[in-house]
């Protein structure tokens, strides 16, 4: 601050003097000066005969400036300046207050540096000075700890593993960390000067321009990700973040830019979202071709992938590959290169090792791989910079090839592999599906044709006299059935059906065998096991040479197993779109459990699946589960861990994939009483399903059934349980980590809660005009040394914290019961324990006063509800803890109409010699007063300090100021 005085006329000699100035303005200026934090003294000019300015003499100082010159009003007054601090000579400020002194022009120094001879130490200010007559007022501010914190921060950028760099409006480079060698490759001297878009991908100079516009509008630009060139010419995904600087007016003036490395969590976004694409291509897909084209073009478009190819394997003399389809980018690619899988000069081409080893092979670089050399000038025509080449198997052996090119080197590491691993059992899954279901198609079309001749039918084959008795079967027919030829010969055709026909349908059945016509549908009949099953029939009436019926022909083909297995297709088909809608809709809640019970409700929509449990390991190895859906199952519950046995065991069973067991007939390890009780509510099956993140175990998925045939399915839905197991990693992984560590904390806590890893100590509270101890303050000290704030503030975080402070309090009531009980005990609890009646089930009853005391830096969120709560404890009085330190202990004062006060511990220190702090006092006491309430000092540790106090006036508002502090005794047990 810098306090300009209004040049005064000479009183009675040449210059003036400062001393001459009149008394009433001199009384101002001293009052000013006083009240200043920063240091100002006024300096005479001290002149030789000939005028010219040798030295400075001080007149007037404030006590700011005496005491950082460590020395005495009177020892500095008429002092000169040289005298005490030579240094100003040498340093050029002695130059400059002459300057000042002899011109009237004003002056102004930021960051000055200057060994004090005083402090012994090197410090930087800012200096400031006007003329005053033939005088200069002087002041400085001490900013080394600015000084020092700009450079710690500038060492910090400079050291920092992601990039920083600053850009002018033209978006050139004109400051970069020394991190950008470590993760791009670059010198600093190389790029600063540059411009920054010189450094970018072609696609995605567009996005930086449109971000630099935004900042250069004063927003901040958060997450975006574009790729910037290496020093060897590689690309590397780099997520942005850009804020303004402002100059002295406001105007952006540059954009200081973060760069962080998210190069691999990009490249296993767009291997995720190619699975995806293709997970819903393949739900939808009726013809081969067209399916394996959309999934290559979904490697581009959803996954951003450079080019994707399917090539098909030939089996001719050339052991040539036959392109099936391609993306529609660089689709001329496949013209140019010629590959083959027979040993010769181009047998060493990805594709063709693929083939004969049937396992994936990864080229990082395509520049630097001496097997694809032949092809090294087309690759980078094209820009390809990396392929994955992936087997698609179907009958054991390898069909085509799956082929998927990036612009990054490296882009595909070993999550990827598994990705497109997943992707490649897909595609043979889409493929094998749709042969089967052409092959099926046929099959049907074929039998329709041939019906008219007994011959065609190779199954079962009944023949029936007029009056419908069978007098042949054939050996299919007996197989089908299960009886042997005695037993089916003479018995009525009609007594072999087992379903519910309706007697209309065999009216109609005879009704057309009647007219001499062929009837064709579908019979269920009963085995002489007694199960039902399903058949085509054709029963065709067999006419003699006067067209007069002498017998029927049947000939049925048992369709129960085609049925099963266009179920087995329709299900998959459902369950796939189900999939595919949960990885769609499902996102992350704000917490665990909120993914968790979002996931197992939208999963409750698979076919069959009566109950979904997300389940996470916690910290000691069991099963916790956390998100739970569907019909209830005993012992499976949110929050309740599941037996250790138990866990353990699922666990190691789900170390090498997807199980379930039948509620029928399971493991050993399971809880007999429990699944004696999911049999008893319908469960038939039970699935468990392993969830990973970053490979690692975190969990299990129960999907329960109630399916009576549920055991027949199972085993074909595994692989759609683990789609979902893996969806469920990338859903609540990062949030399983967090929890981790949630529950380990909890776990801390309620170890110290249960074990009473803690002791009460009591500090005393004294009337300070009567030195009587009138309370005692009740603290806590754990055993571990942890400071008490910061475990009531680990306890908060885990929900814990109303139950810690719970029990300090009841471990304190005791303690104390051997005081007085006239003395009154101060006990701390948080408004959220103050609210949920946690305070009022520990002390309401107690024999003794309590007052209950709310710290100034807890958030008040309901101040009624407080009020209610305190009403609600008869005798319980309310204090304030910190008054002063900040402005929301006067809204508590306010809103809550404490009985005590407690002024804050920065206030008391040092009270007796500091005006500024008695003022605070003697106001803060007055507040206390207006509101009716008792003032108490803390951390009072010297006499002078509680002299003060009483000073202050010992008695406000007819209530006596209580003292608190080491001068009146430490924190101890009363034992």
């Amino acid at each position: 601050m810098t306090i300009e005085f209004e040049p005064i006329p000479p009183q009675g000699r040449s210059g003036g003097s400062a001393s001459e100035l009149p008394l009433d303005i001199r009384v101002t200026v001293s009052a000013i000066l006083e009240t200043m934090f920063d240091p100002l003294v006024v300096m005479r000019a001290v002149r030789d005969r000939s005028g010219r300015v040798i030295d400075f003499e001080y007149e007037e100082a404030n006590r700011a400036a005496i005491a950082i010159n460590h020395t005495t009003r009177e020892e500095l007054i008429g002092a000169r300046l040289l005298t005490l601090l030579p240094g100003h000579r040498t340093s050029g400020l002695f130059d400059h207050f002459v300057h000042t002194v002899e011109t009237g022009e004003s002056l102004v120094l930021d960051d000055v540096i200057y060994a004090n001879e005083i402090l012994h130490e090197e410090g930087h200010y800012d200096v400031r000075a006007v003329k005053v007559g033939d005088a200069i007022s002087y002041t400085w501010r001490d900013v080394t700890d600015r000084v020092v914190a700009s450079q710690r921060y500038r060492l910090l950028a400079e050291n920092a593993s992601d990039v920083v760099m600053m850009t002018n409006p033209a978006g050139v480079i004109v400051w970069i960390s020394p991190s950008v060698a470590d993760v791009l490759g670059w010198s600093v001297e190389s790029i600063v000067g540059t411009l920054s878009i010189d450094l970018v991908a072609d696609e995605d100079r567009e996005t930086l321009l449109e971000w630099r516009a935004l900042v250069y509008r004063g927003r901040d630009v958060h997450g975006e990700l574009i790729r910037y060139r290496t020093a060897n010419g590689d690309w590397r995904w780099m997520q942005l973040h850009a804020s303004p600087v402002r100059d002295g007016d406001g105007t952006v003036a540059a954009a200081v830019v973060g760069l962080r490395d998210c190069q691999s969590e990009v490249v296993a976004e767009r291997a995720f979202d190619t699975l995806s694409a293709a997970s819903r291509i393949l739900v939808y897909a009726d013809d081969e071709t067209t399916m394996l084209q959309a999934m290559c073009q979904a490697a581009v478009d959803e996954g951003g992938y450079a080019f994707a190819w399917y090539a098909r394997v030939v089996h001719d003399d050339r052991r040539s590959m036959s392109t099936v389809t391609s993306s529609k980018q660089h689709a001329d690619y496949t013209d140019v290169v010629q590959v083959t899988w027979a040993d010769g000069p181009n047998s060493d081409a990805p594709m063709g090792r693929v083939v004969r080893t049937s396992k994936t092979v990864v080229v990082d670089d395509l520049r630097r791989d001496s097997w694809t050399s032949p092809w090294h000038e087309v690759t980078e025509q094209h820009g390809f910079r990396s392929v994955i080449v992936v087997p698609v198997t179907l009958g054991g052996s390898v069909d085509g090839v799956l082929m998927v090119y990036a612009k990054e080197v490296r882009a595909f590491g070993a999550n990827e592999v598994i990705l497109f691993e997943d992707l490649a059992h897909e595609v043979e899954f889409g493929i094998s599906r749709l042969r089967d279901q052409a092959q099926l198609t046929a099959s049907r079309r074929d039998q329709n044709l041939l019906t008219q001749v007994i011959d065609q039918a190779g199954e079962s084959i009944l023949v029936a006299d007029t009056a419908g008795l069978i007098v042949y079967a054939n050996p299919a027919m007996l197989r089908s059935s299960g009886y042997d030829a005695d037993e089916l010969i003479g018995q009525d055709l009609r007594n072999l059906q087992g379903g519910p026909h309706d007697p209309a349908y065999d009216e109609e059945i005879w009704a057309t065998l009647a007219r001499g016509q062929s009837w064709r549908g579908s019979l269920v009949n009963r085995r002489k096991s007694g199960d039902l099953y399903e058949e085509e029939a054709t029963i065709t009436p067999i006419t003699d040479e006067f067209d007069f019926v002498t017998a029927y022909v049947a000939v049925k083909r048992d369709v129960s197993a085609v049925r099963t297995l266009e179920a087995a297709l329709t299900r998959e088909q459902r369950d796939q779109s189900t999939i595919l809608t949960i990885m769609r809709e499902v996102r992350p809640g704000g917490t665990l459990d909120e993914t968790a019970g979002a996931l197992a409700r939208a999963a409750t929509d698979l076919e069959h699946v009566a109950t979904v449990s997300v389940m996470m390991i916690a910290p000691g190895g069991r099963l916790r589960p956390v998100g739970v859906a569907g019909a209830a199952m005993r012992g499976i519950h949110v929050g309740v861990e599941l037996e250790s046995r138990v866990s353990r065991a699922l666990l190691d069973r789900a170390e090498v994939g997807a199980w379930w067991m039948s509620i029928a007939d399971p493991p050993r390890s399971m809880d007999t009483a429990i699944v004696r009780a999911w049999s008893a509510r319908g469960f038939v099956t039970a699935a468990f399903v392993p969830i990973r993140h970053d490979r690692e175990p975190i969990g299990l998925l129960l999907l329960s059934s109630r399916d009576p045939n549920a055991p027949t399915w199972h085993d074909s839905r595994l692989s759609t349980y683990e789609q979902l197991g893996s969806f469920a990693g990338t859903l609540v992984g990062d949030q399983a980590g967090f929890y981790e560590r949630t529950e380990r904390v909890r776990a801390e806590i309620r170890d110290v809660i249960n074990a009473h890893r803690f002791r009460p100590v009591f500090q005393p509270f004294v009337d300070l005009e009567s030195g009587a101890v009138v309370g005692y303050e009740a603290l806590t000290r754990f055993d571990d040394g942890e400071s008490p704030e910061r475990q009531f503030i680990a306890a908060h975080s885990v929900g814990l914290g109303p139950a810690l402070e719970a029990s300090c309090v009841v471990a304190a009531i005791d303690a104390a019961s051997s005081l007085p009980p006239e003395i009154w005990l101060s006990v701390n609890f948080s408004p959220a324990a103050i609210i949920d009646g946690t305070a009022a089930r520990v002390i309401v009853g107690k024999n003794r006063p309590i007052v209950v005391e709310i710290t100034e830096h807890a958030i008040v969120e309901d101040y009624g509800a407080v009020r209610q709560a305190i009403g609600a404890m008869p005798g319980v009085r309310l204090a304030v803890d910190d008054a002063g330190a900040g402005f929301t202990s006067l809204t508590h004062i306010i809103e809550l109409e404490p009985a005590f006060v407690k002024l804050d511990i920065s206030i008391v220190r040092d009270i007796d010699r500091d005006r500024v702090r008695q003022s605070m006092a003697a106001a803060m006491a007055y507040f206390a007063a207006e509101s009716d309430a008792t003032i108490i000092a803390e951390g009072v540790e010297t006499e002078a300090e509680a002299a003060t106090l009483r000073s202050l006036g010992a008695t406000i508002g007819g209530r006596a100021m209580l003292g608190q502090g080491f001068l009146f005794g430490h924190p101890a047990s009363f034992s």
